[in-house]
């Protein structure tokens, strides 16, 4: 009964019955005139273009995007806003969080995207990195620029043989290249989904199943699907910190600390602007979960050293769909992404056709 019960939101809205979720919704007034309906030119744009129809193919099943600022100057706010987005054409043939694990060879990707000037998204090239390393991105973010300076790119990558974090850099220059400096391997992000970086050379890593579609049969295909339909909470949250001193070296090690354990599938997180909340998407309970962040840095680009158990549970938004993806707005406010229909979205990772919903909300602090 006990399991039931923390299983009921996600049986009764998203598997027994699909929630009715209207097209746009807006709490204080009318929908049509605040929320902007996307088109299918406005989403395909890119196919028409010469120099980019024969990348289109590549840029589908896309996890994740955050904006790349670029400033002159440290502190400031952001001259330039571009868009990092990590895709996986391949992701049909390789998931390792609902299946199947079929074919990791070919490779997904990153893309840059200047979102002032609307421009066809440029595929990062990943120059240095090692030939024999799959490359399938999940979860990523990427520390501002400032004067020019390169920025720290991180990746989660679902390879062949392990999840592990990928340590790129990338130049604002304008050239669409992303140096490797090195993976990140531990037994700590066994299960990494998504990360979101507290300083430019530490984060926070969910991770979202104590037991992964990586274990032998039968298992593979019990275990997972059993922790996340019951609401287990096996999942938990690490902070990655490196030395500063060998951020760019391939030996530095990193230091892990859990933050935040007992967690039902953590899926997107992300840290407030002014870094003293830290949001998790709880995907099977459906709802959001905010940590508080004790002693915050007064410098708003960082957050201070977390060590086991540093994330203090405050509060929880409970929501009409399983959350996936979240990130903050400028102005605090929450976006969150998710799917509304589970069989659906199962059905669309078996091999289906039928695409399955998605919705996005915006919340707002009181």
């Amino acid at each position: 009964s006990v399991l039931v019960w923390r299983s009921r939101r996600l049986l009764y809205n998203n598997i027994l019955f699909t929630p009715v979720l209207p097209p746009a919704y807006y709490a204080y007034g009318n929908a049509t005139l605040q929320c902007t309906f996307p088109r299918a030119d406005d989403v395909d744009f890119f196919l028409a273009d010469d120099a980019m129809s024969p990348l289109a193919d590549e840029f589908k099943y896309c996890e994740d995007v955050v904006f790349w600022d670029i400033g002159s100057q440290a502190g400031e706010a952001h001259a330039t806003r571009r868009a990092i987005i990590s895709c996986d054409a391949g992701r049909k043939a390789w998931n390792t969080v609902m299946g199947p694990l079929l074919n990791p060879k070919p490779r997904g990707s990153v893309w840059v995207m200047d979102v002032a000037k609307g421009a066809a998204p440029a595929r990062l090239e990943l120059a240095g990195f090692p030939p024999d390393h799959d490359f399938h991105p999940l979860g990523l973010d990427i520390y501002p620029s400032h004067d020019g300076e390169p920025s720290n790119l991180f990746v989660v990558n679902h390879a062949r043989g392990r999840t592990c974090i990928e340590q790129f850099t990338v130049s604002p220059s304008g050239q669409a290249i992303a140096t490797y400096v090195r993976t990140l391997d531990s037994p700590h992000f066994s299960s990494a989904n998504s990360l979101a970086l507290t300083s430019p050379t530490s984060f926070l890593v969910t991770n979202d199943h104590l037991f992964t579609r990586r274990l032998p049969f039968p298992l593979n295909h019990l275990l997972p699907i059993a922790e996340s339909i019951l609401s287990l909470p096996l999942g938990w949250v690490v902070h990655v910190r490196l030395e500063p001193k060998d951020d760019r070296s391939p030996q530095a090690i990193a230091t892990v600390d859990v933050v935040a354990p007992f967690i039902p599938f953590p899926n997107g997180v992300a840290v407030s602007p002014t870094r003293d909340t830290v949001a998790v998407a709880s995907t099977t309970t459906a709802e959001v979960r905010l940590y508080h962040v004790a002693g915050r840095s007064n410098h708003v680009s960082f957050i201070p050293d977390l060590t086991n158990y540093g994330l203090e549970l405050r509060d929880t938004i409970s929501l009409p769909f399983l959350p996936d993806n979240l990130h903050f707005a400028d102005d605090g406010s929450l976006v969150v992404a998710g799917h509304p229909n589970f069989p659906q979205l199962a059905a669309l990772a078996r091999g289906g056709t039928d695409p399955a919903g998605s919705w996005v909300v915006r919340i707002a602090r009181k």
